[in-house]
């Protein structure tokens, strides 16, 4: 059989000519262009072309199928790779790449010596052969035959119809540029082994459609050792590798998720598993919510809730920066619309199986972003909430991004599944590793330091066996200190009216820093408040770090030589009920166990305080109960000591008596006197001998009536007032002085609490109870008690007065009647002796009528008749007081002539009464001249009648009277002094009162109905004026009017 072989390479030639010649063949070698073949001349069986030594190959080709018999003949073109498919399509039956391998060679030419059998007529096909050929065209699955030199001999259509590309194509190039680079060394592997002289081989890679996409093929294959051939059966597995793929990497996610109980862990872990298999990269982003695990379901997704990115991972190292730059510069902002933002906000996923360039453009802030978008090169991307007991807690985001080979995969909707599976499995990770991390600590410390696991079994024991507050602070304190070598430790609660905390339990600190800080505004800027108001730990590792938070404390913990400090929130049912502090004697860095062991502490801390809590409700309640069956009983013993009684006093006194001890270490009693001032009238102590200090104190210090706080406070404004808790810096400043506070600190007072004594819509006074040695703090409760005790003191007092007045006004009528009988009968007498006698002369005409006589007797009438008329004027003037129809008409008026002119008057009458005696005097000093001012010149005479009068009056014989008239600035001063037998001190209060006589004027049978200084008092006070007495018993009186000048 001939051969002609066409190449100019000789050492090619030479091993060409071997293969040809070892397998019989003429060979007939030319190195002149095809061009040289001369038409017409019969055409060899089999051509050996070598494309690179021609001009045009395909050309040749054609030129050689034209030549008689050329149709028959085979063609076995020698080409570079990129040109086997224009050799193919102008006619060649096969090629190699060139130059090629003497095996490869010899293996290729027994396959086409089979064609050009066929082809000569030498051969006739079985018909096995011909169904074997259709078999081969007509099977769905892939068919092909593989030369040992890596390029497809022989393919059926499936293979064309499964990946896009036409037969020639596939024919044209090596098959492994159409496998996955990743799947390429196993390819080239099952190769070797098939072609070192291995048996069936079965094996799976991916291969390129004609589209970009990749489609997973099953392999079966086997030798042809004869011809050097690989024969191979494919089928497109690539549904289900997938759905294997996504059951494995489903499986090995939970495996890895619950690799690790530290949610970064986990998100990172979820990360690197998606890339590269479901992705090229992946971004984790977290609502960031507090650790605590209840934060999922009390944390609503808002734009003040900030979103952290958590995790960046991408497949491809140099594109990693830009990632991260991404990440750091451009972080997720849950104001600004986005689709993560998106599908945190609806828990939906979103999918994008293209991203134009448009979205990017959409989604950049500026320039720079826009910039690195599009060299990341983002193909497709999906975006998949995180999802755990029903909140949306982070989103994951899958892309693909576009390679040198083409554009990168397009997401289905069967990758969002599995994102989506993903991404529960994920969240549910994170929230069981949140749900771990809330218990961690606890646990590390019991199963990591024996030491504090015994001693918190000791503060489980301790707390058992304890129902107090204090009991539980104790217990903690100590296990605290010892545990962790602290110095010093306390324990502070909210106090009742929880803006402020109270220490309940404090060791190792001085005892002045204890008490300033026994209690304290929970505002304050201390460790203890800041930890309660945030609700978590602060933990301040060096004196330095506590200076620079807290500047003001500064002194004291350099001079006290403290360190750190620990202070945590005791935190039960979701609430702080208190902090825990500890405090160390040097820095000292706390280290994971000792946060765990101090949380541990604080936890076991606040459910014992919880449970105290409850506990001592349930004994408030209890108490309560009994406190208002003894309110009642106090109450009611009360209203039996208010009603044993008509006086007042008496009964005042016996309520300050009942409420020390059951209601106050201190009781005091004040009342308001007719002039304003403040009287106290009863005080009581448990300790008589302290009784003293008080009254020295109330003596010394009175109180001030315009004073923002205290008795005279309360009565001015009829409201109760009550300090819970007196603290210092209160005393200093209600402290007139030092001795002042010196005295208040010594009462040790601790809390107290004023109510008013209303009655009928009037504060009559107040009653004062105080907490010292008893160390109580009043409440609402004790306030309440008080004020239903002083409403009914109140009643009690107003009876008594009432009764008082009651019993006064029938004393004074009976007084009244008494002396109007006897000051009516005296001037009635004396006309009714005249009247007969003159009555007696003039029936004896006979007896001359004495002028003198008659004189005399006639002025003794008028002297009576004018007695009964002041008398009856001054009992109308008192009837119009008291009925308010009473009234002044000022005019201008000389009130310095007025005085001079009635002490004239005076000054005559006492002369004509002396009868013989040593007269009274009466001295006026008056200023030089005229006194003027708008005045009621009646009424003023008739006040400066009255006070001369009852001068004279109380005046022994011979005595002297002074009245002074005189001006003080806008005032007008009117004094009048006498030495007659003085006033008792305990008549002053009721000297101005109608009908009210002092009792030695009684005694004395000293002449008045007890009205002038009444009326006196009424028409200075209509004047605006005030009128004072001043008296000592057996030495005299002296009245002072003060009026306005008027002018």
């Amino acid at each position: 059989m001939r051969a002609l072989l066409i190449t100019t390479e000789p050492r090619g030639r030479a091993a060409i000519e071997a293969v040809l010649e070892r397998r019989g063949y003429v060979v007939t070698s030319r190195e002149d262009a095809p061009d040289g073949l001369v038409a017409g001349q019969e055409a060899p069986g089999l051509v050996v072309l070598d494309a690179a030594a021609g001009r045009d190959g395909a050309g040749t080709i054609r030129r050689l199928r034209a030549l008689p018999g050329g149709d028959r003949a085979v063609i076995l073109a020698l080409v570079p790779a990129d040109g086997a498919v224009a050799s193919l399509e102008a006619g060649a039956d096969d090629w190699l790449a060139a130059p090629p391998d003497p095996d490869t060679l010899d293996g290729r030419l027994a396959v086409l010596e089979r064609r050009l059998a066929e082809r000569a007529g030498r051969s006739i096909a079985t018909s096995e052969e011909v169904e074997n050929a259709r078999f081969f065209d007509l099977s769905l699955d892939m068919l092909c035959i593989a030369g040992t030199d890596g390029y497809f001999k022989r393919l059926n259509p499936a293979f064309a119809r499964m990946t896009g590309f036409t037969t020639a194509e596939l024919l044209s190039r090596p098959y492994l540029d159409f496998v996955h680079p990743d799947d390429r060394a196993t390819t080239i592997a099952v190769a070797r082994r098939l072609t070192e002289g291995a048996g069936a081989h079965a094996f799976e890679n991916r291969y390129r459609c004609k589209d970009g996409s990749y489609r997973w093929f099953s392999w079966s294959t086997a030798p042809a050792h004869d011809g050097g051939l690989i024969y191979a059966v494919a089928r497109d597995v690539t549904e289900l590798k997938r759905a294997r793929d996504a059951q494995q990497f489903l499986a090995e996610a939970s495996e890895l998720l619950a690799s690790s109980l530290d949610y970064e862990t986990t998100l990172a872990n979820v990360a690197r598993l998606a890339v590269p298999r479901l992705a090229d990269f992946s971004v984790i982003d977290m609502v960031d919510v507090p650790d605590d695990p209840a934060g999922l379901d009390v944390v609503p997704l808002s734009p003040d809730l900030p979103i952290r990115r958590m995790v960046v991972e991408h497949a491809d190292p140099a594109k990693a920066p830009l990632a991260r730059e991404v990440q750091e510069r451009y972080p997720v902002d849950p104001r600004r619309p986005s689709i993560v933002q998106r599908v945190l906000r609806t828990g939906r996923s979103e999918l994008a199986v293209e991203v134009p360039d448009s979205a990017l453009v959409a989604t950049a802030r500026d320039e720079r972003h826009l910039a690195i978008l599009r060299s990341l090169a983002i193909t497709s991307h999906m975006v998949v909430p995180m999802t755990t007991r029903g909140r949306t807690v982070g989103a994951i985001t899958f892309g693909t991004v576009a390679t040198d080979g083409g554009p990168g995969r397009r997401y289905d909707a069967a990758d969002l599944v599995l994102a989506e599976d993903l991404a529960r499995r994920a969240a549910t990770a994170v929230d069981n590793a949140r749900l771990y991390a809330a218990e961690r600590r606890a646990r590390q410390t019991v199963e990591h330091a024996a030491d504090r696991a015994a001693r918190l079994g000791a503060v489980s024991a301790a707390l058992s066996e304890t129902l107090t507050a204090a009991g539980v602070a104790e217990a903690v304190v100590a296990q605290g200190l010892a545990a962790l070598d602290a110095r010093a430790g306390s324990v502070a609660v909210p106090a009742a009216d929880a803006d402020t905390l109270e220490i309940i339990h404090a060791v190792g600190y001085p005892p002045a820093l204890v008490e300033g800080f026994r209690r304290f505004p929970l505002a304050a800027p201390v460790p203890l408040a800041e930890a309660v108001r945030r609700g978590e730990p602060v933990l301040l590792e060096s004196l330095a770090a506590r200076v620079a938070r807290y500047p003001h404390l500064a002194a004291a913990a350099t001079e006290s030589g403290e360190g750190a400090i620990a202070a945590v929130p005791l935190v039960a049912e979701g609430r702080a009920v208190g902090a825990l502090a500890l405090t160390f004697a040097t820095d000292r860095r706390f280290d994971d166990d000792d946060r765990a062991f101090i949380l541990a502490l604080a936890r076991q801390c606040a459910q014992a305080l919880a449970r105290a809590r409850l506990y001592d409700a349930e004994r408030r309640a209890h108490d309560a109960a009994e406190a208002a069956r003894a309110r009642l009983a106090f109450l009611a013993e009360a209203s039996r000591e208010l009603a044993a009684s008509l006086d007042y006093e008496i009964t005042l006194a016996s309520v300050a008596r009942l409420a020390v001890p059951d209601l106050a270490d201190w009781c005091a009693v004040d009342m308001l006197e007719p002039t304003g001032a403040v009287r106290r009238l009863a005080m009581e102590h448990i300790d008589p001998a302290k009784v003293a200090l008080a009254r020295e104190l109330y003596r010394r210090y009175p109180p001030d009536p315009g004073a923002s706080r205290g008795v005279a406070h309360v009565i001015r404004t009829g409201r109760p007032e009550l300090v819970a808790a007196i603290a210092d810096d209160l005393l200093a400043r209600v402290a007139r002085d030092v001795e002042h506070l010196r005295l208040l600190r010594e009462l040790g007072l601790r809390s107290y609490m004023i109510v008013p004594l209303t009655t009928r819509g009037r504060a009559i006074g107040a009653i004062t109870f105080a907490a010292a040695e008893s160390g109580r703090h009043y409440g609402p409760d004790d306030l309440a008690l008080a004020e239903d005790l002083a409403r009914r003191a109140a009643t009690a007092v107003d009876n008594a007065r009432l009764y008082r007045e009651a019993q006064s006004s029938l004393r004074a009528r009976d007084q009244f009647l008494t002396i109007a009988a006897h000051e009516l009968r005296t001037p009635l007498t004396a006309i009714r002796g005249n009247a007969e006698l003159l009555l007696r002369r003039v029936q004896r005409l006979e007896v001359p009528l004495d002028r003198s006589w008659l004189d005399n007797r006639l002025g003794q009438l008028q002297g009576g008749v004018e007695r009964m008329t002041t008398l009856a004027a001054r009992l109308l003037d008192v009837t119009r007081m008291r009925s308010d129809a009473f009234d002044i008409v000022p005019e201008p008026c000389d009130l310095a002539a007025l005085v001079a002119g009635v002490v004239t008057r005076a000054r005559a009458a006492i002369q004509g009464d002396s009868q013989g005696g040593r007269p009274t005097t009466i001295a006026l000093d008056r200023p030089p001249g005229p006194v003027l001012g708008e005045y009621d010149p009646l009424r003023m005479e008739q006040v400066v009648e009255n006070l001369l009068q009852n001068a004279i009056k109380y005046q022994p014989a011979g005595g002297a009277i002074r009245v002074l008239l005189a001006t003080e600035d806008d005032a007008v001063i009117l004094r009048v002094a006498d030495e007659g037998i003085g006033i008792a001190a305990d008549d002053l209060p009721q000297l101005f009162e109608p009908f009210a006589r002092a009792e030695d004027v009684v005694t004395r049978q000293i002449g008045g109905v007890g009205v002038g200084l009444y009326i006196t008092d009424r028409i200075v006070r209509l004047h605006g004026g005030t009128i004072e007495v001043n008296s000592t018993p057996g030495q005299g009186s002296e009245f002072t009017v003060r009026l306005p000048r008027r002018r």
